[in-house]
């Protein structure tokens, strides 16, 4: 399986492109209304808009902001008129490097046979199992919290070149964020337990691939907070006396007293 062991090598290859889309929404029907690519140095490749045949979710539109009439704005074009120019730029690529491949990839290929196109067979690698093996734990890490957890300063915004740049941000600094993320030994208290320790604050995705990431809250870190402070309350040394301690506070009062006499 792969993990981020190689990212280091794949990041000093002119043959390795790294991509994302934007779509109109999830289902089987979806199709893409963005596209980009980026090589490992981090120069754009392409930046296309597309503007669908069908409708676009009001949900997706929600989280990356494009609408049809924004699309016109940005002078979008039917997919077909793109092709050529992304079959002949990807095709020098011997890796597809993607946050959610298994995502990208699909609709790229709904894509092409909503409109008669062959979609060609290149080769996909996701770089969120590559994290998630890398880092050993059984979630899928989140682009935005993986990014802001190795020093990217700016929120996600879902578009498709900027989520390119972060996904290429990630790789080249992985190995702050496994640091980070190393699990803490355990004590031998622990050891036999049977209990998992955290690895990891990195938010869980529960799909097999996560086709949008959903804007973060602060209601998680509001309650992670809450949680603490209700942890550390119950964890305090009690002012309370236990009945054995208060036993022989007892016994030492009576026996200064007889001392007295």
């Amino acid at each position: 399986m792969p993990t981020t062991q190689d990212w280091n090598d794949l990041l000093n290859r002119k043959d390795v492109i790294i991509v994302d889309t934007e779509t109109t929404g999830l289902g089987k029907q979806a199709e893409l209304v963005q596209m980009s690519a980026l090589n490992t140095r981090g120069k754009r490749i392409f930046n296309l808009y597309f503007q669908p045949q069908g409708s676009i979710d009001p949900k997706a539109a929600r989280i990356h902001g494009l609408t049809e009439t924004k699309l016109k704005r940005l002078g979008a074009k039917p997919f077909p008129k793109h092709y050529r120019r992304i079959r002949a730029q990807l095709n020098k690529a011997s890796v597809l490097l993607a946050w959610n491949a298994p995502f990208d990839k699909r609709m790229f290929q709904q894509t092409c046979a909503r409109y008669g196109k062959k979609a060609p067979g290149w080769t996909w690698r996701c770089a969120m199992y590559d994290l998630q093996a890398g880092l050993k734990v059984g979630y899928r890490p989140k682009l935005e919290t993986a990014a802001r957890d190795t020093g990217w300063r700016r929120r996600q915004s879902h578009d498709a070149l900027d989520d390119c740049r972060m996904a290429l941000h990630v790789m080249q600094r992985h190995e702050t964020l496994a640091r980070k993320r190393r699990p803490p030994a355990r004590t031998p208290s622990q050891a036999g337990t049977g209990r998992a320790d955290d690895a990891s604050d990195l938010e869980c995705d529960p799909e097999e691939a996560l086709p949008i990431d959903s804007p973060q809250t602060d209601g998680a870190a509001k309650n992670a907070g809450a949680a603490s402070s209700a942890l550390a309350l119950a964890c305090a040394p009690s002012a309370v006396q236990t009945p054995d301690v208060a036993r022989r506070a007892g016994v030492q009062r009576q026996l200064r007293g007889r001392c007295k006499t």
